[in-house]
C-alpha cells in the first residue's frame, strides 16, 4: 500500500459487462471505500472517548450524522482523486454472461483529502444546525397549536 507524506493510495473493485462503466464503478467504489473509512474512524473515536456518556439515541444520532459526511466526502474527495493504474480481466456473472472485473489502485493527496473532509463536517454541522432550528420552529408552532387546542375545551 502506498502511503506517504503527501500522498494515500485507494484502491477498488468493480464488476461490468462494458468496460467504460466498469472504470467508473471503479473509482466509485475506491471513493465509497474511503469516505465509509473516514465516518468509521470518526465513530470509534467518538465511541471510545466519549462511550459510557452515550445513549443508544446518542449513537444513532451519531450514524445518522456519519451517513450524511460519508455523502458529502464522496462528493468533496471525487475531484481529488488521481488514477494510478487499473487491471482487468474478463470473467462471467453468476448467471454466464460475459463481464469484466476490474480491480485499481488511485491516489489521494493528503491534504487536499483533509481539506475534502473538513469541508464536508463543516457541512453537515450546518446543515444540523439549520434542521434544529427548523425542529425548534415545528415544536413550537405544535405546542401552539396543542394550546390553543386546549384553552377551546377549557372555553366550552
Amino acid at each position: 500500500k502506498l502511503t506517504g507524506e503527501n500522498a494515500e493510495e485507494l484502491a477498488g473493485f468493480a464488476v461490468s459487462t462494458q468496460k467504460n462503466i466498469g472504470s467508473a464503478k471503479l473509482l466509485q467504489d475506491a471513493i465509497e471505500k474511503y469516505a465509509s473509512m473516514q465516518g468509521t474512524n470518526i465513530k470509534g473515536r467518538t465511541v471510545t472517548e466519549h462511550g459510557s456518556e452515550l445513549s443508544e439515541e446518542d449513537i444513532i444520532e451519531i450514524d445518522h450524522f456519519l451517513q450524511g459526511f460519508d455523502a458529502k466526502v464522496q462528493t468533496a474527495i471525487k475531484g481529488e482523486v488521481k488514477p494510478s493504474f487499473m487491471i482487468y480481466r474478463p470473467s462471467k456473472t453468476a448467471n454466464g454472461k460475459p463481464c469484466y472485473e476490474f480491480e485499481g489502485y488511485f491516489i489521494v493527496n493528503t491534504a487536499a483529502a483533509h481539506k475534502a473532509r473538513m469541508e464536508a463536517m463543516q457541512v453537515m454541522m450546518n446543515e444540523q444546525a439549520a434542521m434544529q432550528k427548523l425542529s425548534d420552529k415545528t415544536a413550537k408552532w405544535i405546542q401552539e397549536a396543542v394550546d390553543a387546542e386546549e384553552a377551546q375545551y377549557i372555553e366550552e
